[in-house]
């Protein structure tokens, strides 16, 4: 039977690791949310992807209501039918759609892509056309696009950036204040005693 002292040892290793293996998947979260908030937010602005936020059903069920969507740049001739495809549609200025193209039409202009909304019963009025570089949907996150749309109102972007900086400093003052390890004297007038 082991003595209550090598008890006392196995179980304050036991704790030890724990705390470890705490402050690491505490750190290891705290990295993911950073890496994610930089790749969302400030990622599009020098690497070459879009990250939108979907606001209506038109896509449901494949892209729901709430979704973080990522585009990427494809060139118009190696889009097919069955891709998701972000555009401004033509005669509109600024509102930009996503929807899957369902066909390919020859017009007088050249080639247009036929797109649709998966939830809509028939196709869309305009044609896209089919020329340069488009944006192609590569990946479909739901509900990540509410975060994504609370990220764009400033005080909340304010309110994170404060969380994030109180919470390293936090992590960084009990690390430091956190009591070290002292050797125990074996002896008495061993160096670090008062005996």
């Amino acid at each position: 039977m082991p003595s209550a002292s090598t008890a006392d040892a196995g179980r304050g290793r036991r704790i030890r690791w724990a705390r470890r293996i705490r402050d690491l998947g505490g750190a290891a979260l705290l990295l993911v949310l950073l890496v994610g908030f930089v790749l969302v937010t400030a990622g599009p602005r020098v690497l070459p992807y879009q990250v939108r936020y979907v606001r209506s059903g038109s896509m449901a069920p494949a892209v729901p209501v709430g979704a973080l969507a990522v585009y990427v740049p494809t060139r118009a001739a190696d889009l097919v039918p069955g891709d998701v495809i972000a555009f401004v549609p033509p005669g509109r200025s600024t509102e930009v759609v996503a929807h899957r193209i369902v066909d390919v039409e020859a017009t007088p202009d050249g080639r247009a892509f036929v797109t649709r909304g998966d939830a809509n019963a028939r196709p869309d009025t305009w044609r896209v056309p089919a020329r340069g570089t488009g944006w192609r949907q590569t990946l479909a996150l739901p509900y990540l696009g509410y975060a994504l749309a609370a990220l764009v109102r400033p005080v909340v972007r304010l309110g994170l950036l404060g969380a994030l900086t109180v919470a390293v400093a936090a992590a960084l003052l009990v690390r430091l204040w956190r009591p070290g390890r002292r050797p125990v004297p074996d002896r008495p007038g061993a160096p670090g005693t008062h005996g």
